[in-house]
């Protein structure tokens, strides 16, 4: 598929690949927080593809943000698109489809792009984004000796591959707890903090990863210090210096 640049970065681009015998076209596409979707890129793809046979694809949910974006961004269904979302964790209870509600870490949360093809997250700047270009990113071969993007997916591939497909159960009548839930644990986590501003909570371990490798925050919230699965938070919170602080029963 041909690829379209933007001062040199590609920004919208194409793989493709048969699973159980349909053969499926995969879109990397740039949605920012307050910004919305590419819709240059909406475009592109509607061009080539029926927009009424796509479907949206992420790791996890957080705490929503981004599917309020998309939801937001295709309100008026552009090109046809839904905003049909399906990922792989769903703790929160946001997407429309999901493997699973459990809430564990997913190598792009911990290694963003030496685990994505060594591409950042998108770009949007009018110094470098026209009116009709891409959203923008940067694309690093100065780290491609730690690039671990071939080897995690030759790892999965025949893994999914060998795997006997089975049906997403239960997860639809889930989604409404799980979301009431997610909704009171911020509100009850932000009563203290003294700000509303709901951006400055990273509920679960995907997103309380990524603050703590690209940001500074104020102090980490665990529920069990023994649970394995929060090992690596404790040990970059003690690199860091931060304050580490039961959750307790502030959920409740």
């Amino acid at each position: 598929m041909p690829r379209r640049r933007v001062r040199g970065h590609t920004q919208a681009d194409a793989g493709r690949c048969v699973h159980s015998g349909r053969a499926s076209s995969h879109y990397s596409i740039s949605i920012i927080r307050d910004r919305g979707i590419d819709r240059v890129a909406l475009a592109y793809i509607a061009a080539r593809h029926d927009p009424a046979d796509s479907i949206f694809i992420d790791g996890w949910t957080g705490k929503g943000a981004i599917v309020g974006e998309l939801r937001t961004s295709l309100a008026d269904r552009p090109f046809g698109f839904t905003p049909e979302l399906a990922v792989i964790a769903d703790p929160a209870g946001q997407a429309d489809i999901a493997a699973s509600d459990d809430d564990y870490l997913i190598a792009s949360g911990l290694l963003n792009g030496i685990v994505s093809g060594l591409v950042s997250r998108s770009i949007l700047n009018a110094e470098v984004v026209g009116p009709e270009d891409f959203h923008a990113c940067i694309t690093y071969p100065q780290h491609r000796e730690a690039d671990q993007s071939p080897a995690f997916v030759d790892t999965i591939a025949p893994l999914a591959a060998a795997a006997s497909p089975q049906p997403i159960t239960g997860h639809t009548g889930r989604r409404k707890l799980l979301n009431r839930t997610c909704e009171v644990l911020i509100d009850v986590i932000l009563e203290p903090s003294g700000t509303r501003d709901r951006n400055r909570i990273k509920p679960g371990i995907a997103e309380a990863t990524r603050a703590l490798l690209r940001r500074m925050p104020d102090r980490l919230l665990v529920r069990d210090l023994g649970d394995s699965d929060v090992a690596h938070l404790l040990q970059l919170a003690d690199e860091h210096g931060l304050r580490v602080e039961p959750l307790g029963d502030r959920s409740h």
